[in-house]
Formats: structure tokens, C-alpha cells, sequence
């Protein structure tokens, strides 16, 4: 499976390029040192942006079709019944790509659960799974292409209606990175925390696979209320990280997609690659 670069994500290639991996904004050593942004390309045309999306609409609308044929394990690990999605007419190209999904999101599932028992793992990558890779790209390149667009030219109001209330493939919530607030100064910067309903974040979900925790990364599940919906908590977080520059205050992003995905129920059966993705691109 993973040898192949063909399939539907594969017929979307030319229109990708991975987005930039987003992490804290200031040096500290419990926090993994991606920082940059890459230099943004000239606007998009209209017809471009207009491509990227049709491109990822089909394909996201495509995937949810397939959420009947996807059977989850009590451990949320899942397997595909393909037969039964081959015999409703779905083709091979996109059984390719949900075959690939299903095992890196199985593969993520297991890493993280090894975290949390102290066994030393290596990181899951998504470049060993060439279809969700490409997967990716399209949907960066749709969302990317949306928010430069959006610079000079207004988008069309979204229709809050057709779109799933955690978010997804094409309709990512929130669509811009989250705002970090600076917020203190506390005499117990941990204890406030955890006073306040955070508990550490699983290693997996703050850049440290191998740790069963991160001790200065803190989070807190949440309802995102919009007008698409709700979405219950926990899938949603509040993040907390200690500030290393200035003791006593904290830096707290308010509401984006929780990357614990091993401890909780996911709203449609792509949310753990989803969850993955917004967060290399948000």
C-alpha cells in the first residue's frame, strides 16, 4: 500500500505543498524549536483557489460516505470493511487512500497509548503513507489558498449548514491560527492551572512522543458552540504553556482541535488524521 503514489489524493498533487509546522513562539527547552513560517507565495487566482477547493469538497464529501464501512474497536482502532464498500460502488483510488488512513490513524493510536506506559517509540510519521501525505497537501493547499484570497477579496459567506461542527477537511474550525493570550502573573503557575481543569498534555499531543507527559504543556477539554453546531468536549481544548521568558505568566490558545485523540470519541472516523493536519497548518 504505501509504495504507491497513485489514487485520489495522488490526482491532487499538482495543486499541493506541505504547509509549515506551527509550534510555541519562544525558546523553550520542553517545547520543540519549530518556530517559522515559510515564506508566503503571491495570492492564488480566483480559478486557482476555485481548483483547490472543488478538489477537496469532493474528496471530503467522498471520505464521509465511507463512515458506515469503517467499524471501531472498543481501543477506537478500526478496520474498513472493504468488500462491503467495493460492492456500494466506491472505487479503488479511494479505498486506496481510506485503507492508508485507517492504518496511520491505528498506528497513531498505538504509539500513543505506548507513550503512556514509558516504552520508547519512534514518531508516526505521515510521509511513510504516501496517500494521507498527499491528502494533506490538497487540503493545505485549499485552506492556504482560501486565506490568501481572502486578503483582497472577500469570500462568500459559508453556509453554516453544510459544515460539520468540529470542523473537517474542507471546512477547518477555526480556519486561522489561534491567538495566544499572555495571561498572569500567578505566585503557582501549575497549581492555577490545574485548579482550573487543565492536566498535562499527553506526550504525543505536545511534540514529545516518548514522554507519557509534557510538564510545562497543559490542557483543558471544551465545547466549541458556532453557528454550525457543537461540538462537545473534549475533542475541542484550551492549551496553556508556562512561560519561559517571564515566570508566572502563562500563553493560553482559547479553542482548536484536541490532539489527544487517544482519550475520547471522534466526531466522524478521519478525526485523528484531521486533528493531525490542522494542527501542521494552524
Amino acid at each position: 500500500m504505501r509504495g504507491t503514489t497513485k489514487g485520489v489524493a495522488g490526482a491532487l498533487l499538482a495543486l499541493t505543498a506541505l504547509a509549515p509546522t506551527v509550534h510555541a513562539e519562544e525558546s523553550d527547552p520542553e517545547l520543540p524549536a519549530l518556530t517559522s513560517r515559510e515564506p508566503v507565495p503571491e495570492p492564488p487566482s480566483a480559478a486557482e483557489v476555485a481548483q483547490a477547493k472543488a478538489h477537496i469538497g469532493d474528496l471530503n464529501r467522498r471520505l464521509h460516505a465511507l463512515q458506515r464501512y469503517v467499524r471501531t474497536a472498543p481501543d477506537r482502532t478500526q478496520s474498513l470493511d472493504l468488500t462491503s464498500a467495493r460492492a456500494a460502488g466506491h472505487d479503488h483510488e479511494l479505498l486506496l487512500l481510506a485503507t492508508e488512513l485507517v492504518g496511520y490513524q491505528n498506528a497513531l493510536l498505538t504509539k500513543a497509548r505506548q507513550a503512556q506506559t514509558g516504552a520508547v517509540t519512534n514518531p508516526v510519521l505521515v510521509e511513510d503513507y504516501p496517500e494521507v501525505r498527499q491528502l494533506f497537501s490538497a487540503a493545505s493547499r485549499a485552506a492556504v489558498t482560501e486565506l490568501r484570497d481572502e486578503a483582497t477579496t472577500p469570500a462568500h459567506p459559508l453556509d453554516l449548514r453544510n459544515v460539520n461542527p468540529c470542523g473537517d477537511w474542507l471546512n477547518p474550525l477555526p480556519a486561522a491560527p489561534v491567538a495566544r493570550r499572555l495571561e498572569g502573573p500567578y505566585a503557582h503557575v501549575q497549581a492555577t492551572l490545574l485548579r482550573a481543569g487543565y492536566h498535562h498534555t499527553a506526550g504525543h499531543a505536545c511534540g514529545h512522543p516518548n514522554r507519557a507527559a509534557c510538564a510545562s504543556d497543559f490542557t483543558r477539554g471544551r465545547v466549541l458552540t458556532t453557528g454550525a453546531g457543537t461540538c462537545q468536549s473534549p475533542r475541542f481544548r484550551d492549551q496553556a504553556i508556562p512561560s519561559y521568558s517571564m515566570p508566572g505568566y502563562v500563553r493560553v490558545q482559547y479553542g482548536e482541535p484536541n490532539p489527544e485523540f487517544e482519550a475520547y470519541a471522534w466526531p466522524y472516523w478521519t478525526w485523528a488524521a484531521y486533528v493531525i493536519w490542522w494542527h501542521r497548518n494552524y
